[in-house]
Protein backbone atom coordinates (compact mmCIF):
# COMPACT_ATOMS: atom_id res chain seq x y z
CA UNK A 1 0.00 0.00 0.00
CA UNK A 2 1.07 3.57 -0.82
CA UNK A 3 0.24 7.19 -0.39
CA UNK A 4 -0.89 9.06 -3.51
CA UNK A 5 -0.36 12.62 -4.10
CA UNK A 6 -1.87 13.80 -7.16
CA UNK A 7 -1.47 11.12 -9.67
CA UNK A 8 1.68 9.76 -8.50
CA UNK A 9 2.06 6.97 -5.85
CA UNK A 10 4.63 7.04 -2.84
CA UNK A 11 6.18 4.03 -0.95
CA UNK A 12 6.37 5.58 2.06
CA UNK A 13 3.88 8.64 4.38
CA UNK A 14 7.32 10.19 4.39
CA UNK A 15 7.99 10.25 0.63
CA UNK A 16 4.06 11.53 0.04
CA UNK A 17 4.65 14.98 2.73
CA UNK A 18 8.08 15.58 1.02
CA UNK A 19 6.80 15.88 -2.46
CA UNK A 20 3.66 17.79 -1.22
CA UNK A 21 5.14 20.02 1.26
CA UNK A 22 8.38 20.83 -1.01
CA UNK A 23 6.46 22.51 -3.81
CA UNK A 24 4.42 24.66 -1.84
CA UNK A 25 5.59 27.83 -2.56
CA UNK A 26 5.81 30.53 0.38
CA UNK A 27 3.63 33.59 0.77
CA UNK A 28 3.44 36.84 2.52
CA UNK A 29 0.58 37.42 4.89
CA UNK A 30 -1.04 40.32 5.53
CA UNK A 31 0.73 41.03 8.68
CA UNK A 32 4.39 40.80 6.15
CA UNK A 33 4.67 37.81 7.62
CA UNK A 34 6.31 34.65 5.10
CA UNK A 35 4.47 31.51 5.55
CA UNK A 36 5.66 28.35 4.24
CA UNK A 37 5.73 24.57 5.39
CA UNK A 38 9.35 23.98 6.52
CA UNK A 39 10.29 20.21 7.92
CA UNK A 40 11.79 19.93 11.49
CA UNK A 41 13.35 16.90 12.94
CA UNK A 42 11.93 15.00 10.60
CA UNK A 43 8.13 16.73 10.62
CA UNK A 44 6.73 18.95 8.83
CA UNK A 45 5.39 22.10 10.11
CA UNK A 46 3.61 25.78 9.68
CA UNK A 47 3.59 28.77 11.66
CA UNK A 48 4.77 26.36 14.63
CA UNK A 49 2.00 23.50 14.24
CA UNK A 50 2.98 19.98 12.98
CA UNK A 51 1.14 19.42 10.13
CA UNK A 52 -1.33 16.38 10.64
CA UNK A 53 -2.81 15.23 7.14
CA UNK A 54 -3.73 11.55 5.22
CA UNK A 55 -3.46 10.81 2.13
CA UNK A 56 -5.62 8.01 -0.12
CA UNK A 57 -4.18 4.65 -0.64
CA UNK A 58 -2.49 3.74 -3.40
CA UNK A 59 -0.81 0.91 -5.13
CA UNK A 60 1.68 1.29 -7.75
CA UNK A 61 1.31 -2.31 -9.19
CA UNK A 62 -2.19 -1.32 -9.61
CA UNK A 63 -1.29 2.01 -10.89
CA UNK A 64 1.10 -0.48 -13.75
CA UNK A 65 -1.44 -2.48 -14.16
CA UNK A 66 -4.07 0.24 -15.19
CA UNK A 67 -1.61 1.56 -17.67
CA UNK A 68 -0.67 -1.84 -19.17
CA UNK A 69 -4.73 -2.11 -19.77
CA UNK A 70 -5.04 1.22 -21.49
CA UNK A 71 -2.08 0.60 -23.57
CA UNK A 72 -3.55 -2.65 -25.15
CA UNK A 73 -6.41 -0.79 -25.53
CA UNK A 74 -4.66 1.84 -28.08
CA UNK A 75 -2.91 -0.91 -29.54
CA UNK A 76 -6.10 -2.84 -30.40
CA UNK A 77 -7.86 0.30 -31.60
CA UNK A 78 -4.65 1.06 -33.52
CA UNK A 79 -4.80 -2.52 -35.31
CA UNK A 80 -8.27 -2.27 -36.12
CA UNK A 81 -8.19 1.15 -37.75
CA UNK A 82 -5.25 -0.03 -39.77
CA UNK A 83 -7.21 -3.33 -40.89
CA UNK A 84 -10.08 -1.10 -41.74
CA UNK A 85 -7.80 1.42 -44.03
CA UNK A 86 -6.21 -2.42 -45.81
CA UNK A 87 -9.78 -3.40 -46.11
CA UNK A 88 -11.24 -0.09 -48.12
CA UNK A 89 -8.01 0.04 -50.32
CA UNK A 90 -9.00 -3.41 -51.94
CA UNK A 91 -12.53 -2.53 -52.50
Amino acid sequence: MGYQVGFQCFDTLQEAQDYKYSSVAPVINQNNQLVQPEKLNGQWHLNGSQIVDSFPACSPLQQFQDGVEIGWGFIALTVGILCVAIMRRGL
